[in-house]
């Protein structure tokens, strides 16, 4: 994998994983830090897409935060 081929949205929401789970204390980085930080982002796609496809977005964050 390399990060430097990512867009710049997803450079951005991978260095918030990064940063999430260092902050948490944790090694590894998981599919939920990533979806946290895609979620995170004011002008990203993943917000809208969610919720056109009829998902709840705060208890989906909730529930990945737990």
């Amino acid at each position: 994998m390399r990060p430097d081929k990512f867009t710049a949205k997803m450079q951005e929401a991978f260095n918030g994983a990064i940063e999430m789970a260092s902050g948490l204390g944790q090694q590894e980085i998981g599919n939920e830090h990533l979806m946290l930080a895609l979620l995170a982002q004011s002008e990203g796609l993943t917000r809208p897409i969610l919720e056109k496809m009829g998902v709840a977005v705060a208890p989906f964050t909730a529930k990945l935060e737990a």
